[in-house]
């Protein structure tokens, strides 16, 4: 065996590099998200990672925190203080050092060890251009307590009795576990984007209320928390447990603030002297006290976790899928490789029966070098695949979180089936190949095998083309069709990588294809603001002409917004948003809901086939007083039809019937859309706007604005009200929800422009935020620019994946090739010996064996074409998650790359050849058997 090893190099190595493709791409992909999950879960683990945090809006006292404590099952329980501030122009997240929760991992320098030092991420440090040893000022004039008026950090010496702005000297760099991804969210403090985070003393903080309470909870350290279903179900047990104890001291707390707003009050009544004519007290007379309900939440809350959640789980799908394929196309090489071998020793294998060797000592040879090829090969792909492409895609990674070293491992499962199926491909086929041929009597096979004999093929019955071919080209015809099993092999392996590589480009454009058709055609507005539903008439009303008055903003239109979960026979479906709005009771002659229709593209379902160039021409969909639309994506995980009666759920798992009457596109996220209407007699009570949709001015805009001009823009704010809808105070918020609904889209791009232009306002998106953040009544402001970067950034983090994979397939691609070319060369070695007798010079020899490889190349890969967007299907629909829909369609670019590099290829091989035809001996290859 080791012999034939030496003697068939190129065999050999082609075999050896197959099974270690195949099964480095397997395995390293498989670990790959298992050594993410793994290294993290122990990450968060070694920082004591909370199992679950409660909020409150009254905060929570030190009596809470030791009844937490005290809880069955509670192994550690901790409060932290908690708020956002401004650093310079940028937002922060203002934390208290944890003691035993939550822990800080220390990058460089040292933790805070008095009230003056604080610790910092590396993203504040860029963001401010500072470094250990310099002083960061955190100012908290927006920062204020939204109950009791009062500055959140305590004064030092330094500082003014009055002042806003707190300074701390970095000493530190730290990670924490609350915040492995890069982005950080939203906030009403400053921009509305908050940049990183600050760690300070415990002392550093005014009051001793603590906004959460972090808790671990016993014995789960031992599951992972992204894997072990046990986990998710123990936490949710507790979380439910604790419900008598969080409602009966959420009753204690209101009743505590209570009875300290109604103290300041007195005691700012009798500072003032006014007690008895009851006209003073502090800003909070008059106003209802918040409600102190706990909210109870688990680690799928926090952003970052369910980020990274999300995105190894689409590297699971994608790894359980594609590397399958690959070893099919893999093993079918194998297969036509060994089979050729046992061919060319048919003499020998005939020998060997004849001197009475048995079977199963004949095929140990065979048998043996397939498995030491795949073996070797194997391993080598194991070690490299579970090494290096974790690491390289966890590296990649990155670019979207803040991760600690990757703990690489190799599970014996994975090493086991991965290794397996090398094996099978490899030394199945070896020994497939061995049984056909030892069934035959040792004269049989001491004889070569005789030529086929020869057959018209069916371009000979087609007169006008077979006449006016050359010699040449008949002869070419005659060999592609006369043998049929390599026409066919050649043929299948080249449309196999041909389909890969169309699926690996085509898997990229289904990906990063969702971006601009749900950010950009599905969700025309630019940004969204969550306002307060508790808003008097008169505050709504301001409110919303401030948001007029904003030269930011081109146009608006509210609407209410709810979470719900939808169920059916078929199964349930959490994280469904409701989006109810007023605007499609405006209804248009041409039958249409215009102001509706300008912020929510309901269009048919698309099923994943962008219709280009036609979404214009496309009826809109829109619900009725007694049904709702909801996604597509939706309808297919619940089997819903047009017509069907569904049911949602409240958080009390109540249910509420509901018919849907259209189910429309929609790629990212699960929607509902249903009338006020409708919500009033699903739910039984009206729905109060509390989300506003925001188109901003474009960059076309902001250019006419600074060269037009017209007479609104030197309106005061009293004269521009008066052009407007008017205050509105005395209208229901109902009515001024329909007055209201989308109320700058009632001007015309034009109008605005003119209302606008001269302002001198800062209109870049950050500008806006800022100054809409500020608004009375304002919650969050969100931009949609944001939300779509970010899911760009995740995306990217299986990009690197399907670059991997089309390196892959073409690597893949150019074995097959090279193999399909090296056995079509040595099977055909006497003929190609005979035609160098005859005179063929060696380019011409060469020319005719890759005149039918050329031919036999574009006829693979024109298969390999409709095999591409076959496999680029299923393998879309196989690893697309709950939530998302990817592109189901191929790019006419795809097929083109996919085309040109298995030409690319072939070329690449024909050209090895032609140095292996060169070397053909022509006394030794034409030696008879006898």
């Amino acid at each position: 065996m080791i012999r034939e090893i030496l003697h068939t190099k190129r065999r050999f190595l082609s075999l050896f590099v197959m099974s270690l493709l195949a099964v480095g791409f397997l395995a390293g992909l498989r670990m790959t998200a298992p050594d993410m999950q793994n290294t993290v879960d122990h990450y968060y683990d070694r920082q004591c990672f909370m199992d679950v945090r409660l909020l409150s809006m009254l905060g929570f006292t030190e009596e809470d925190l030791q009844a937490l404590s005290q809880v069955p099952g509670v192994k550690a329980a901790e409060g932290s203080r908690t708020f956002d501030a401004l650093a310079g122009e940028d937002c922060v997240n203002v934390l208290e050092m944890p003691r035993q929760i939550n822990l800080l991992d220390l990058t460089e320098g040292r933790l805070p060890q008095s009230p003056d030092e604080c610790v910092t991420e590396v993203k504040i440090l860029e963001a401010l251009h500072k470094e250990i040893g310099d002083t960061i000022t955190i100012d908290t004039r927006e920062s204020f307590d939204s109950v009791l008026e009062e500055d959140p950090l305590t004064k030092n010496s330094a500082e003014g009795s009055h002042s806003t702005r707190h300074t701390f000297t970095i000493v530190g760099v730290v990670r924490s576990p609350l915040y492995i991804s890069r982005t950080r969210g939203g906030s009403n403090v400053g921009s509305g984007s908050v940049t990183g985070f600050v760690v300070l003393h415990g002392e550093c903080f005014s009051r001793d209320v603590y906004s959460t309470i972090y808790l671990t909870l016993e014995g789960l350290d031992r599951y992972n928390c992204y894997t072990d279903d046990a986990y998710k179900d123990q936490v949710d047990e507790f979380i439910d447990s604790l419900k008598p104890l969080a409602v009966e001291r959420a009753a204690i707390r209101k009743k505590q603030v209570s009875d300290e707003v109604t103290y300041t009050d007195m005691v700012s009544a009798l500072l003032l002297g006014l007690s008895e004519s009851g006209s003073g007290g502090s800003a909070m007379s008059g106003l209802e006290t918040p409600s102190g309900e706990w909210y109870t939440l688990g680690r799928d809350t926090i952003r970052s976790y369910v980020e990274f959640s999300s995105d190894a789980e689409r590297m699971g799908n994608l790894a359980d899928v594609f590397p399958l394929i690959f070893f099919l196309v893999a093993a079918l090489s194998s297969l036509t490789s060994m089979t050729r071998m046992v061919e060319d020793h048919r003499a020998e294998i005939g020998t060997m029966k004849a001197l009475g060797f048995s079977t199963a000592a004949i095929s140990v040879k065979y048998i043996g070098y397939a498995l030491a090829a795949s073996l070797a090969g194997g391993g080598a792909g194991l070690l490299v695949g579970c090494t290096a492409l974790p690491a390289l895609i966890y590296y990649e990674w990155g670019i979207l979180y803040l991760l600690p070293a990757l703990e690489i491992g190799i599970s014996p499962l994975v090493a086991l089936y991965s290794l397996g199926a090398a094996v099978l491909a490899t030394a199945g086929a070896a020994f497939a190949a061995c049984y056909a041929t030892l069934l035959a009597k040792p004269a049989e096979l001491l004889r070569p095998r005789a030529p086929k004999p020869g057959k018209r093929i069916f371009l000979e019955y087609i007169e006008p083309l077979w006449s006016r071919l050359s010699f040449i080209q008949k002869v070419s015809a005659r060999n592609l069709f006369r043998y049929k099993k390599r026409f066919w092999m050649t043929i299948i392996g080249i449309a196999g990588c041909t389909a890969l590589l169309a699926t690996g480009y085509g898997l990229r454009d289904s990906i990063f294809d969702v971006l601009t058709w749900q950010f950009d055609d599905l969700m025309p507005y630019n940004a969204t603001i969550s306002i307060d539903t508790g808003l008097t008439p008169s505050e709504r009303t301001e409110l919303m002409e401030a948001l007029e008055a904003e030269p930011g903003i081109e146009s608006f239109m509210s609407c209410y917004s709810t979470g719900v979960s939808v169920r059916t026979d078929e199964g349930t479906a959490d994280n469904v948003s409701v989006r109810s709005s007023s605007g499609w009771g405006t209804l248009s002659e041409d039958g249409g809901y215009p102001i509706a229709e300008d912020y929510f593209c309901l269009y048919p379902r698309a099923d994943g086939l962008r219709r280009y160039g036609r979404v214009g021409d496309l009826p809109r969909l829109a619900p009725t007083d007694d049904a709702i639309v909801i996604d597509e994506k939706l309808a297919d995980n619940l089997g819903i039809s047009e017509g069907d009666t569904i049911r949602l759920l409240d958080n009390d798992e109540k249910e509420y019937p509901v018919q849907v009457c259209g189910i429309c596109e929609n790629y990212v996220g699960h929607y509902v859309y249903m009338t006020p209407a409708c919500y009033t007699k699903v739910f039984g009570e009206k729905p109060r706007d509390n989300l506003i949709l925001v188109k901003t001015v474009t960059d076309e805009k902001k250019n006419g604005e600074a060269q037009e001009s017209g007479e609104g823009a030197n309106l005061s704010p009293s004269e521009r009200d008066d052009q407007t809808a008017g205050s509105g105070a005395d209208l229901s918020p109902s009515e001024r929800d329909d007055q209201t609904a989308g109320s700058g889209a009632d001007l015309s791009p034009s109008e605005r422009d003119d209302q606008t232009a001269g302002s001198g306002a800062d209109l870049s998106p950050s500008a806006v935020a800022q100054r809409v953040s500020k608004m009375k009544g304002v919650i969050t402001y969100s931009s949609i620019d944001e939300t779509r970067d970010h899911f760009n950034e995740s995306m990217k983090s299986l990009d690197v994946v399907v670059w991997i994979i089309i390196g892959a397939a073409a690597a893949l691609a150019f074995l097959v090739l090279f193999n399909l070319t090296n056995i079509n060369v040595t099977e055909r070695v006497r003929e190609l010996a005979t035609l160098k007798v005859l005179g063929f010079y060696d380019g011409e020899t060469a020319s005719y064996v890759y005149r039918e490889n050329i031919i036999l190349t574009l006829m693979g890969a024109a298969l390999g074409m409709l095999g591409g967007k076959w496999l680029h299907r299923w393998l879309i629909g196989t690893i697309e998650m709950e939530y998302m829909i990817f592109g189901h369609g191929l790019h006419a670019r795809s097929y083109f790359y996919a085309i040109l590099l298995t030409v690319v290829f072939s070329m690449s091989v024909n050209f090895f050849s032609y140095f292996y035809i060169r070397k053909i001996d022509m006394v030794e290859s034409l030696k008879s058997v006898e």
